[in-house]
C-alpha cells in the first residue's frame, strides 16, 4: 500500500519469506489477512509506518519477525491476533514516532510472544491513541511492558480475557498517562496477569 490500496491474503500451507522489511500500509492503505500458513520476516514488520498510511494486519497462522514489529509508528495501524502465533525477536511498539500515530494491538486468541520489550505509546510527545487489548489467548513479553512509555503520551491496556506474562516490569504510566482497565463484568475468571519483576503504577513524571 504505497500511495494506493493493496490487499494480501495468505491461506493454506503457504510459506512466505521476506529477507528485508515488510511494510503494510506505507503511504496508502494496506491490508494483510493471514488465515493459515507461515510468514517469516528477517528484519522488521511495519504496519502504517508513514503519517498518511493505514494498515491492518490480521493473523490466524504463524508469523515470525526476527527484527521489530511496529504498529502505527506514524500512521493508523492495527494488528489483530485471532489464533495461531506471532513471535517477535526484538521490540513490539504500538504507536511510536508521531503525535498523529494511532496504534492498536488486539489479541483475541493464539499467542503473541515478544523477545524484548513491548511499548504502548513509545516516543512521540502528545501521542494519545495507542491501545493494547487482551480479550483471549496469551501475551508473553520477555522484557518490560510499558503503557504510556513516552513523555506526555496517553495509552491504555484493556483486559477482558486471556493470559499475559511479563518477564520483567509492568509499568502503567511510564513517562505519560497510562490506564490499565480490567472489566470484571467481561473478564474471563480464569484470566491471569503474571509479572516477573516490579508492577509500577506511575513512573517518572507518568500518571494513571
Amino acid at each position: 500500500g504505497d500511495d494506493g490500496v493493496a490487499t494480501a491474503t495468505v491461506s493454506g500451507s503457504s510459506k512466505i519469506t521476506f529477507h528485508e522489511d515488510l511494510w503494510v500500509g506505507d503511504s496508502g492503505n494496506g491490508t494483510w489477512t493471514q488465515s493459515a500458513g507461515t510468514l517469516k520476516v528477517f528484519e522488521d514488520l511495519r504496519v502504517a509506518d508513514v503519517e498518511s498510511g493505514t494498515g491492518v494486519f490480521t493473523n490466524s497462522g504463524t508469523v515470525e519477525v526476527l527484527g521489530e514489529l511496529s504498529v502505527g509508528s506514524y500512521g493508523t495501524g492495527s494488528y489483530i491476533q485471532e489464533s495461531g502465533t506471532t513471535t517477535v525477536s526484538k521490540n513490539l511498539d504500538i504507536g511510536d514516532e508521531s503525535v498523529s500515530a494511532k496504534g492498536t494491538l488486539t489479541i483475541n486468541g493464539g499467542t503473541v510472544s515478544v523477545g524484548t520489550d513491548l511499548g504502548v505509546a513509545v516516543k512521540a510527545v502528545g501521542l494519545d491513541s495507542a491501545t493494547l487489548n487482551l480479550a483471549g489467548g496469551s501475551l508473553l513479553v520477555d522484557g518490560d511492558l510499558g503503557v504510556a512509555a513516552g513523555d506526555g503520551t496517553l495509552a491504555e491496556f484493556n483486559v477482558t480475557g486471556g493470559n499475559s506474562t511479563v518477564g520483567e516490569r509492568l509499568i502503567i504510566g511510564n513517562a505519560g498517562s497510562g490506564k490499565l482497565h480490567i472489566d470484571a463484568s467481561l473478564a474471563d475468571p480464569k484470566a491471569q496477569l503474571n509479572v516477573g519483576s516490579d508492577f509500577i503504577v506511575g513512573y517518572l513524571p507518568g500518571s494513571v
